[in-house]
């Protein structure tokens, strides 16, 4: 794929308070240097305190460091929306003006090889509407799924991916058809695994509790994706980075095993010869990355289940360390009755 076709993909770009995070993403972008570039910001909470400060310190930033010869488009709050309305009125935005993009959160460092594949995979599946995402992370640990550049799978990302408009403009359905879907056979067909239709049905549950104070956008997405028996292109190496762990992020305060990957080049792009979901990997994705093996666990031992914990951290620590740190918790639990 050569250079003038990768840098023709729209990016969106979405900012809130991490000035130094969003030079890094801008960092990587400029290796491409995108001819199109869409940046949505959200408002602070108060313009007057150290949020309005950082919020003033990204957009400056945005102005600063996007140097090369490309068009900038902005949607910039005044007052803070909150990430479920910022992030889903930033994509339909960015979706009223392009029929296919990348979007990057400002703690999403790209690899230069995701753009490549994303071009790529466009001109392979823009108009196979099974398709509906292109994901640059990779929570496989190490792992090839099959001996393609990328793989198949029911489940969609929000760390670094491009979509079409076509896929997007579904998205308000899922909010209005989940009870439905929920209470059908067709959620036992997506979740084969029964305590994984547990964990997604009460997320979802409570998701849509409260239409006032939703939270998970990128839940609703996947949501609509289940709905309509989409699948998502994922990367068989890390293409993106998360840089974003801290006090500062929304979700994402410490890092997780998963988030431990480095990126790595993605070589020659081959396809996979069949569009079909690899069931290993959205096993593995539940297990790891959404506490499946804890929670089967959980289950299978019930009340055997703390001391098996203990167990495992006296195995990993030795006995010693186990004793002090627990001596050191049970005085810190004291220390909160005591005047």
């Amino acid at each position: 794929m050569n250079a003038s076709e990768v840098n023709q993909i729209p990016v969106l770009l979405l900012a809130w308070r991490r000035p130094s995070a969003v030079e890094r993403v801008i960092d990587a972008l400029r290796t491409v240097s995108p001819a199109t570039v869409y940046v949505s910001c959200d408002g602070p909470r108060d313009w007057g305190g150290a949020e309005g400060q950082k919020v003033t310190l990204v957009r400056n930033a945005i102005d600063k460091f996007i140097d090369w010869e490309c068009n900038v488009y902005k949607l910039y709050h005044n007052t803070n929306q909150g990430c479920y309305a910022s992030v889903t009125t930033a994509i339909s935005w960015f979706f009223d003006h392009v029929k296919f993009g990348i979007i990057l959160e400002d703690d999403c460092v790209p690899h230069e090889d995701f753009f490549s594949l994303c071009s790529a995979l466009n001109h392979r599946f823009a108009n196979d509407h099974r398709i509906w995402s292109i994901c640059g992370s990779n929570f496989q640990a190490g792992a090839r799924i099959g001996q393609a550049s990328y793989y198949f799978s029911i489940n969609g990302d929000s760390w670094g991916w491009a979509t079409w408009a076509r896929a997007w403009n579904v998205f308000p359905a899922a909010k209005r058809d989940w009870a439905e879907f929920r209470d059908s056979d067709r959620f036992s067909d997506v979740f084969p695994i029964p305590c994984e239709r547990t964990y997604w049905r009460n997320l979802l549950d409570d998701q849509f509790s409260n239409p006032s104070s939703l939270k998970h956008w990128d839940y609703e997405w996947w949501l609509a994706s289940w709905m309509n028996n989409a699948l998502h292109a994922w990367s068989n190496v890390p293409l993106i980075k998360n840089i974003g762990y801290g006090d500062d992020a929304s979700h994402t305060k410490s890092l997780f095993p998963f988030g431990r990957c480095n990126v790595a080049p993605l070589g020659p792009i081959t396809h996979p010869t069949f569009v079909l979901p690899s069931r290993d990997a959205d096993r593995h994705a539940f297990m790891w990355r959404r506490g499946g093996k804890e929670i089967m666990e959980r289950e299978r031992y019930r009340f055997l289940y703390p001391w098996i914990l203990r167990y495992r951290e006296v195995d990993s620590k030795g006995l010693r360390v186990y004793l002090s740190s627990a001596v050191s918790r049970l005085f810190k639990r004291i220390s909160r009755f005591l005047p």
